[in-house]
Order: structure tokens, then C-alpha cells, then sequence
């Protein structure tokens, strides 16, 4: 119930107070600021994608990828492998393909479409159901939650896409980019999200069904991650809040369900390696700990990003190429800047 969810939901608010791999990357940029970059099986190199900016996903120069390269006992994209010493995070068996029933995926496909017409694409506000909304939160987290904090082995070809921010027309752009014989991207195609999807824009609750009904539709053509507007402390201040009282007259019934959709966000993963050859993330590298044992020794939910120094780091760190090594970044959360050479031990790891 409503009043079940806002209890939930107050408890939340208080909480929150590689081998040798072939690959090149291509990133193309909306008019409002949303990065995709298209990763493809080409040419040799270990490297890292970031969004830690409105500017998008930003592919480490070649050079910096040789020099990765010629580490040879390096074989696994600079992250080690595990030590038997770290306890594992064990989550679930990883849902690679949709467990819904006929019925769920008929609904959930309908709420694509409204969320996809034309008419909502223009800037009309969707009309969801509150009881709707609360299918979609719940039925979404166990497909969150059955993939490890770090994501491993996701194959090319793969487009990597930065913020979206409530911007419903970019993310249909996205898709609309590898539709082919009538068929919609996200059926043939494979999309990983850096994270932001909320904020900013009119249509953050749009963005966030459609890629949740997509996540359990498709789950092995749809990844995402959590940028920093995906934590409570940051969207309540930065418009997301505001959209639910915008859209419910019942304030009890505005709260239970952005805290219920704030509840989800604490299940979204914090980086994915494509391919053995590509470490992606909202924000970047974290300058102590960053193998993929420490990775894989987190479990979820995620409630603050500043109960861990590498969940904090991966998703509000920020890159600045001409920086020799990091400094702390006080505008972004508290985490740092870290510049090329940093990056390149990083991937040394």
C-alpha cells in the first residue's frame, strides 16, 4: 500500500541522509549534451570510458592504451583478478533473459509505447498509475540485483551512453540510431547507461520506467549503471522530488513513490567491463582501492556512496587530462580529479 511504501520510504530518506582484446570506440553527442560511444571489436587497446560530465563518455587516448598494453602480465583490463583473501559478494544467479509472464510483458510493452508516442516525446507529461509504478519498482530489482556491483565480460558490440537527465527525446535518439527493418534498437542491439538518469529535465520519471521496462524485456541488451544523481542526497535537491508533487496532488502518495523508485537506484551497479577491454563508469577511478576483487566484495543495496571510498570514487570522480596524478575535487561530492597518467596506473592494477 501507499502508506506501507511511505513508511519504507522514510526509513530510506533517513538512510540516505583485459587479455588482448580488439576494440575502438566511436562517441557521437546530442545537441542537449548526451554522449554515446559505439564499442566495437577493431583495434587493440585496454582503456576506460567515463561520464563524469554533461559532455559524456570520454575513451582514454591510444598511447595511453599501448602503454596499458605492454604490461604483460596485465590480462585483465588493469583490474586484478580476485585474491582468495576478500570475501565475495554473491548475488544471485544473473537473469540474462526476461522471467516475466506473457501478461507483465504486454503491460510493460504498453507502457513503452505511451512513454514512446509521439505526443510524449514533444514534452507531454506521462499519467502513470501509482499502483503501475510500484509493478515496475518492484518487478525491476531483482534483475538490479542479480548482477554484481562490477559487471564483468559484457560483449561487443556494445553503445555506451552518457547522461540522459530526464531528457526522453535524447533517449529515443539513442534507440532510434540502430533501428533497422522496423525492428527498435534495444531488440538487436546491446546499450549500457553511465548513470544520471534523473534531474534536470521534464521527464526524468519517463526515462527511468522505459529503461526499467526495457532492463526486464531485453536484460541481457540493457545495463545500468548508477551515476550520482541516482543517490537520494543528490536528486532531492536537483528536481526529481519536485516532479513527483508535480504530478500527484497527494503528497503521501508523491513521497512513497519517489522514495520507492530512490529504493531501485539502490540496486543499479557501478561499473562494467566490456569485452575484457573497456572499464566504464559514471565518474572514473578511485586512487586506493580499485581491483575487482574490491568491487566484487561489495554487496548490495547501496545506500550512501560514502559508506565505500571506490563506490564514492566510480561515481563522482571527474577526469582532467592535463593533472599529473589527483587532487580532491570539493564541488563534486568530496571525491577527486584524477588526470591521464593516474588513469594509466589505474588500468596497471
Amino acid at each position: 500500500t501507499i502508506s506501507s511504501l511511505f513508511r519504507m520510504g522514510s526509513l530510506l530518506s533517513v538512510m540516505a541522509a583485459p587479455q588482448k582484446t580488439a576494440a575502438s570506440a566511436r562517441t557521437s553527442h546530442s545537441q542537449t549534451g548526451v554522449a554515446e560511444t559505439e564499442v566495437a571489436a577493431d583495434a587493440t587497446g585496454r582503456v576506460a570510458a567515463s561520464d563524469a560530465t554533461a559532455a559524456g563518455a570520454a575513451i582514454a587516448p591510444t598511447e595511453t592504451a599501448a602503454a596499458v598494453e605492454s604490461e604483460e602480465h596485465i590480462d585483465q583490463c588493469g583490474l586484478e583478478d580476485d585474491g582468495e583473501e576478500w570475501v565475495r559478494a554473491e548475488p544471485p544467479p544473473r537473469i540474462r533473459h526476461s522471467d516475466l509472464s506473457k501478461e507483465k510483458k504486454e503491460k510493460f510493452q504498453g507502457h513503452l509505447d505511451r512513454i514512446f508516442s509521439q505526443v510524449t516525446l514533444m514534452g507531454k507529461m506521462g499519467d502513470f498509475d501509482p499502483a503501475d509504478l510500484c509493478e515496475v519498482f518492484s518487478d525491476v530489482i531483482p534483475y538490479l540485483e542479480s548482477e554484481q556491483v562490477l559487471i564483468e565480460n559484457v560483449p561487443f558490440p556494445c553503445s555506451v551512453v552518457g547522461d540522459i537527465h530526464g531528457q526522453l527525446y535524447d533517449l529515443d535518439s539513442v534507440f532510434r540510431k540502430n533501428t533497422k527493418d522496423g525492428k527498435t534498437g534495444w531488440i538487436d542491439h546491446r546499450y549500457l547507461f553511465l548513470g544520471n538518469y534523473v534531474d534536470r529535465g521534464r521527464q526524468s520519471l519517463e526515462v527511468v520506467v522505459a529503461l526499467y521496462c526495457l532492463k526486464m524485456l531485453y536484460p541481457d541488451n540493457i545495463f545500468l549503471l548508477r551515476g550520482n544523481h541516482e543517490f537520494i542526497e543528490e536528486n532531492k535537491e536537483h528536481g526529481f522530488l519536485v516532479d513527483f508533487f508535480d504530478r500527484y496532488e497527494d503528497e503521501e502518495t508523491a513521497l512513497a513513490l519517489y522514495y520507492r523508485v530512490n529504493e531501485t537506484f539502490c540496486y543499479l551497479s557501478i561499473a562494467v567491463i566490456i569485452g575484457d577491454a573497456y572499464y566504464c563508469a559514471h565518474g572514473g577511478i578511485s586512487p586506493s582501492f580499485f581491483a575487482r576483487r574490491h568491487f566484487n566484495s561489495i554487496y548490495k543495496p547501496i545506500y550512501r556512496s560514502t559508506d565505500n571510498s571506490l563506490v564514492h570514487d566510480a561515481v563522482w570522480s571527474e577526469p582532467a587530462v592535463d593533472l599529473k596524478g589527483t587532487c580532491f575535487n570539493p564541488d563534486e561530492g568530496g571525491s577527486i580529479y584524477y588526470g591521464l597518467k593516474q588513469l594509466v596506473i589505474a588500468m596497471r592494477r
